[in-house]
């Protein structure tokens, strides 16, 4: 099988094969291990980059600090009938908050080239 388009990350590895209309993933499920994940994109319903962030008390925003309570950063692909899949792209446990934005940015690119290749 060959790979249009490949993304190494600290929590997943994602990988794009158009010919086949498929993205294959290996997402990170302990220290050093991982699981394998086929998306058949024909088969997705919704894909977009989700972001989740902690608790925020009164006052914590004071000088702009919203970064510093994200949680993650995901590509998130729902379907009609199965269970949602999470393609991590930042965790604070294994990225810094200063790289969050371009993450973001990495997984903007999955989400619209999910999408160019459902057509």
């Amino acid at each position: 099988q060959s790979f249009s388009s490949q993304e190494v990350l600290a929590d997943s590895i994602i990988s794009l094969d158009g010919i086949n209309r498929r993205l294959v993933a290996m997402i990170r499920v302990g220290m050093h291990q991982f699981k394998r994940v086929v998306i058949y994109l024909n088969e997705v319903q919704k894909c977009s980059v989700k972001k989740v962030y902690g608790a925020i008390q009164s006052g914590d925003l004071v000088g702009g600090k919203l970064e510093q309570h994200l949680k993650k950063i995901v590509l998130q692909l729902e379907y009609a009938n199965k269970e949602q899949v999470e393609i991590p792209f930042y965790t604070p446990k294994y990225n810094s908050v200063y790289q969050a934005p371009e993450l973001e940015q990495k997984a903007r690119k999955w989400e619209a080239m999910e999408w160019a290749c459902r057509d």
